[in-house]
């Protein structure tokens, strides 16, 4: 009688100490959450301004599982590959919210930025954030659009062309954004089909009547600039001209190369330029 009362503690002792054995381990291990993707909630196209760090549309970022859930408390490493803004090495997704948010300033001298945004070693999206800026020469740009860009490119920050302007037996395009930016995008036609692409390359771009960006040169040129501080920006130039039946005086620089056409306004002392072309260096 008494070995069993035994056996029947010894039982419920271990009973007892498994339940808490089993109980206690439960509590230290937190699910694993596995990343699936990193994702920009607004695009990876950005446009700004020089010298500030606002921007069109917030830099916002979240980290998703299998199902597409923003994962909380989640570090996202910052790597920036081009320009020279100013950005922090990593940042972390909201506890509550699981998005992530990034402040990128146009600090330095450079209006163009790449930046790679990285989670877990293999999960990447790269984003692209462009200044207004009007840099004549290799690697220039006019407005948001690079020299180097395509169509799609050119889209990108500025939207469909209100209308696309074509000529017969022209090797030119002309997406035209004049009444809404000031801005015109020469684009390739080589082979004359009279037909733009998302491919086509950017032959120059043209900017006009409302655009008022200028140049980083002393003094700045744009738009209302006068023919003697073009002179005194630039130099000389290598080619003066009057052009017909249009009343402008066409200033070339060659090697930029530019071509500013300018036109005296009744009460002015000097000739106010009224249209800048940038083009693509040829070779």
């Amino acid at each position: 009688m008494k070995i069993g009362i035994r056996l029947l503690l010894m039982v419920s002792l271990s009973t007892v100490a498994l339940i808490i054995g089993c109980d206690g381990d439960d509590k230290g291990n937190d699910p694993v959450i596995n990343a699936n993707k990193i994702i920009a909630l607004n695009g990876v196209y950005y446009k700004g301004t020089m010298g500030s760090n606002v921007l069109d549309k917030k830099l916002q970022f979240a980290v998703t599982d299998g199902q597409g859930n923003y994962i909380p408390d989640k570090q996202i490493q910052v790597h920036q590959f081009d320009g020279d803004g100013t950005i922090p090495r990593s940042i972390m997704t909201d506890s509550i919210t699981g998005i992530a948010e990034l402040t990128f300033g146009f600090s330095g001298s450079e209006s163009t930025a790449r930046i790679l945004l990285q989670a877990d070693d293999t999960l990447r999206v790269e984003i692209y954030i462009r200044a207004d800026a009007l840099i004549p020469g290799g690697g220039g740009q006019g407005s948001y659009i690079l020299l180097t860009d395509r169509y799609s490119d050119v889209k990108n920050y500025l939207g469909d062309a209100p209308s696309v302007d074509i000529f017969q037996d022209h090797p030119i395009i002309y997406a035209n954004y004049e009444d809404t930016l000031g801005v015109v995008v020469m684009l390739y036609d080589l082979d004359l089909d009279q037909t733009v692409y998302d491919t086509s390359s950017v032959y120059g771009v043209i900017v006009n009547s409302i655009y008022d960006t200028k140049t980083n040169t002393t003094p700045p040129i744009g738009i209302g600039s006068t023919l003697d501080e073009l002179r005194t920006a630039y130099g000389t130039p290598d080619e003066i001209f009057h052009e017909n039946p249009r009343p402008a005086t066409v200033v070339k620089y060659i090697s930029l190369p530019a071509a500013f056409y300018c036109h005296w306004q009744i009460g002015m002392a000097d000739t106010l330029i009224e249209e800048i072309h940038f083009i693509e260096p040829q070779i």
